[in-house]
């Protein structure tokens, strides 16, 4: 059964290909560990309104 998939081995892919991806992997969740373009480590959060709505679209188009 596959429930839900840690991208951090294709953090290389944009945040709004992560949908698709994942779903053509077969999974339905995806875990958002923290990478670079949305929440790096130790920085201030980048998950601005404008990169949240292009990744929602981008979860409601996969």
């Amino acid at each position: 059964m596959k429930i839900a998939l840690d991208p951090y081995m294709i953090r290389h892919l944009p945040l709004s290909e992560l949908p698709d991806t994942v779903a053509a992997l077969g999974y339905d969740q995806i875990e958002l560990s923290p990478r670079s373009d949305f929440l790096d480590w130790w920085v201030m959060p980048r998950a601005t309104k404008e990169r949240m709505a292009g990744f929602k679209a981008a979860m409601k188009a996969s």
